[in-house]
């Protein structure tokens, strides 16, 4: 038997928590742009892992959430009237689309539809709190 999907992993967070520094490390691509600013990352961008020449994994490098307190609000407010998180998240896509203040959220909320995983990636070197985490991990 043999099976050919690759596992599709979505790493998000907050702004410069480090996601592309692991992407890179671990696809082994050093084309990933990391810097020590915030806002490095302005889309989510798709990097492959592969292994002897097969692709094993995929890795979905996000940009920080700008607007995540708003994308919680309306997972709240629809989560009794549809039934899949992916069609709750598809249909925030659709509503706010022609919005330019949620345009790196929808790449995040875009990568999380297309994935099998998700990867939450936290700054351990800052105290760690919700107040640190907010809203993103609540999403």
């Amino acid at each position: 038997m043999t099976f050919n999907k690759h596992a599709n992993f979505a790493v998000i967070g907050k702004p410069n928590n480090g996601k592309s520094t692991i992407i890179s490390t671990l696809t082994f691509d050093d084309r990933i742009e990391i810097a020590d600013e915030i806002g490095t990352t302005k889309k989510s961008a798709k990097y492959l892992y592969n292994y002897m020449g097969k692709n094993v994994s995929a890795y979905y490098d996000t940009p920080g959430f700008e607007k995540a307190k708003l994308i919680l609000i309306y997972i709240e407010e629809h989560k009794e009237t549809v039934t899949s998180i992916n069609q709750i998240l598809q249909n925030f896509i659709d509503e706010y689309s022609n919005n330019t203040s949620t345009k790196k959220d929808i790449e995040i909320l875009k990568a999380i539809i297309q994935s099998d995983f998700l990867v939450f990636v936290i700054n351990i070197s800052e105290n760690f709190n919700k107040n640190v985490i907010g809203y993103e991990l609540e999403i």
